[in-house]
């Protein structure tokens, strides 16, 4: 972190470990193809030397070839952009009103700051939020094209649902912990 702020750079490559690194964490395990181009948005570091930073991510990128810089720990990549149409919320107001239900019932919280923005950003926000092993949150994030991305997510968060406990009863009559 202290290179990439040295340079006055403030975008960087996220990308995902794949399954099985624990195993060889500290001898570069293999990362996904796919990641996330992302621009630090805030930076804070803490007493004990920590970073802690905000992170808004701007596009996915495929990783080409990577390199370690001597006496470091991170890696270098060289990528190519994944350039992808925006899909307006307005011509998908039952597929953006699907995302917002998702995002509000998973947050708790209002999705106010959400409603105006594209079918892409409310897919990629659902399936980051998504209770998913992460393989499968992989295979969801490398699917390039945006409307079939969302179609899967949406679908995704479905099956989910169906999986779900029904809620408990409730209303007169009703007690609790009573069978």
């Amino acid at each position: 972190m202290e290179d990439l702020l040295a340079f006055s750079s403030s975008q960087l490559i996220l990308g995902t470990l794949l399954p099985g690194w624990e195993d060889d964490y500290f001898a570069k395990p293999p990362i996904h193809p796919i990641a996330g181009l992302g621009q630090i948005q805030h930076s804070v570091r803490d007493e004990e030397g920590n970073f802690n930073f905000v992170v808004q991510g701007l596009q996915r990128v495929r990783i080409l070839g990577e390199s370690t810089p001597p006496k470091r720990d991170y890696r270098q990549v060289e990528f190519e952009p994944l350039v992808e149409p925006q899909l307006s919320s307005a011509d998908s107001p039952a597929q953006r009103d699907g995302f917002l239900q998702a995002l509000v019932q998973l947050s708790g919280n209002s999705a106010e700051h959400a409603a105006g923005r594209s079918i892409n950003y409310l897919a990629d926000v659902l399936l980051v939020m998504m209770p998913l092993p992460m393989e499968q949150k992989l295979q969801l994030y490398s699917i390039l094209n945006p409307q079939q991305r969302a179609d899967a997510v949406l679908k995704a968060w479905q099956l989910l649902q169906n999986e779900a406990p029904p809620p408990p009863a409730t209303g007169p009559g009703v007690h609790p912990n009573s069978n």
